[in-house]
């Protein structure tokens, strides 16, 4: 396995990497749809031009760094993460948008490297935290985070209507 990690942006994105990041994340979030009761994908938005267009419009944003894995010049994990200002009131801070890697490669470090990249491009930035969510019921992810020495700091609470 020869992994090589390279930053995705409107310049340096292939033809097919659209498609192939869309395809891991439809893999994420149907984790999520699986354990969640309450929210449900469309799952046909994931292969959708509109999804693609989506996709395309966050590689110009220069607040935010997408990142691919690749074995082989085939992509096996991806991280997405951006500078964020919460209220106007609070320091910006790095966040954690997404990151997934395909069952085979966790373990391997994959995940490890890509957050350690975020992490190094969010202190080039000079943000003093960095921050993630993942589902509350995701328990493999939860994991993943606490071993990076992320901690819990809030709680988002559900009610569905009816």
């Amino acid at each position: 396995m020869h992994i090589h990690i390279r930053k995705l942006n409107k310049s340096s994105v292939k033809e097919n990497d659209i498609k192939e990041v869309a395809k891991l994340m439809f893999e994420l979030y149907k984790r999520w749809d699986e354990i969640d009761p309450i929210d449900k994908i469309n799952k046909r938005w994931f292969c959708s031009k509109r999804h693609h267009d989506y996709l395309k419009g966050l590689l110009r944003n220069k607040d935010c760094i997408h990142l691919v894995a690749e074995d082989k010049g085939r992509i096996v994990g991806y991280i997405f993460a951006y500078v964020e200002q919460r209220q106007l009131f609070l320091k910006k801070v790095g966040y954690i948008s997404e990151l997934y890697v395909l069952p085979g490669y966790r373990g391997s470090g994959l995940g490890k490297a890509l957050v350690a990249r975020v992490i190094s491009w969010f202190k080039l930035h000079r943000l003093a935290w960095f921050t993630v969510s993942t589902h509350s019921l995701d328990e493999q992810a939860n994991t993943f985070w606490q071993s990076r020495k992320f901690k819990e700091f809030n709680k988002v609470f559900k009610l569905k209507a009816g």
